[in-house]
């Protein structure tokens, strides 16, 4: 069973993440893995973390890599955050290049995508079907 630091630790580093997101300039994947990474501890970014997030990805979509889509509504869905409607545009604009990359990691995100009911941009008989990988 995987074990969180202390609250003060964890609350250092979100503090910590936010004074980079409002002072550095983040690339998409930064963006994309830092979401990512937050999800995959189970810490939720909070609201002030979350917004500057938000925005950093609305403002950046054009530049965001079908990898980082696919990591960015995986790390949303995870971490109960609903996608921006320029993020699911985003994602319609690039439907075979996304489609290709949540084909290609599928098994370990499955429910995600199901979640965020994006099943129509896949054509899988994983998602079409409801059978397992």
């Amino acid at each position: 069973m995987r074990r969180l630091p202390e609250e003060s630790v964890v609350a250092a580093l979100l503090a910590a993440c936010e004074e980079c997101v409002r002072e550095c300039e983040l690339q998409p994947r930064g963006v994309s893995m830092l979401l990512w990474g937050l999800a995959r501890l189970g810490v939720d970014p909070g609201p002030r973390l979350m917004a500057l997030l938000a925005d950093e990805v609305d403002h950046s979509l054009h530049e965001f890599s079908p990898q980082n889509l696919s990591n960015t509504l995986w790390a949303l869905e995870r971490l109960g955050y609903p996608p921006s409607p320029a993020l699911l545009q985003s994602v319609e604009e690039m439907e075979g290049e996304v489609a290709g990359w949540i084909e290609r990691d599928l098994p370990q995100q499955e429910g995600s995508y199901r979640s965020l009911r994006l099943n129509d941009l896949v054509s899988s008989p994983w998602l079409d079907s409801g059978a397992d990988p």
